[in-house]
């Protein structure tokens, strides 16, 4: 099967202060291309999600070739990379339509769940998807730096339009909360004079750790990183247990 393809054009409610497409909502075009994904394949592979299957994420990273803005029309690539006996990687990649230029390119690393919710391995029917002729994105992700005592730190409560069907805080809402903590520490000099780490994000990795539920009370700590690039590191804590870190390059 070719891989799957969708046109996007991006909206204005979907903009930063700035004017332009923020790194979180790229994860979610990312997420509407893998929903694209389900809707193509066969009528089995339907009827495993409509019966409770699904896909969790575990970990993603993110390539920012170049600013979004307003009314830009993209096209979305998905297709299917690495397989294991219980996790996929979904590849995807936007190209502007009227010059073909790269945007943004991304790996999402999921694994696949039964209708209990566990691990199950992936089924025989599930649709292998690749671009012709095959292209393998090779986005490796910065090395993750402890977060010492006394770093930049926010708090946040989930709120209940944070959550997806799943009834956990949506993957691309913890992207948001960093970016929200980035911004805010860069602000405050906490990663150095002049508003270090207050460029665009070009580049990012996250991993899900445990889910963040309706209400809870989270805690972001970030640090500097590295300099050459701007390099940040993120963690994401419901008192002393870690759900999500991740690391960000301006």
């Amino acid at each position: 099967m070719t891989c799957i393809e969708t046109e996007l054009i991006s909206r204005g409610y979907e903009l930063d202060a700035e004017g332009l497409v923020p790194p979180h909502v790229l994860l979610r075009y990312m997420e509407h291309l893998r929903w694209g994904y389900v809707g193509g394949s066969s009528q089995e592979v339907k009827e495993l999600f409509r019966t409770g299957h699904t896909f969790v994420v575990v970990a993603q990273t993110l390539r920012m070739a170049g600013d979004i803005g307003l009314a830009t029309s993209m096209r979305g690539t998905l297709w299917i990379g690495r397989t294991g006996r219980t996790s996929m990687d979904f590849h995807h990649a936007f190209h502007r339509v009227k010059d073909g230029k790269i945007l943004a390119e991304g790996i999402t690393t999921t694994v696949y769940l039964g209708r209990h919710g566990l691990p199950t391995p992936l089924p025989d029917c599930l649709d292998k998807v690749e671009p012709d002729p095959p292209v393998t994105l090779d986005l490796k992700p910065p090395v993750f730096n402890a977060i010492p005592a006394g770093s930049f730190e926010r708090t946040y409560r989930v709120r209940a339009d944070d959550l997806d069907f799943l009834q956990h805080m949506n993957q691309a809402n913890y992207v948001a909360l960093y970016d929200d903590a980035r911004q805010a520490a860069a602000a405050e000099c906490a990663y150095g004079p002049d508003g270090l780490g207050s460029g665009r994000v070009r580049f990012l990795h996250i991993e899900y750790v445990q889910s963040a539920v309706a209400d809870d009370e989270l805690a972001v700590a970030t640090r500097l990183n590295g300099s050459n690039p701007v390099t940040l590191g993120f963690t994401l804590c419901r008192g002393e247990t870690l759900l999500s870190r991740a690391v960000f390059q301006v």
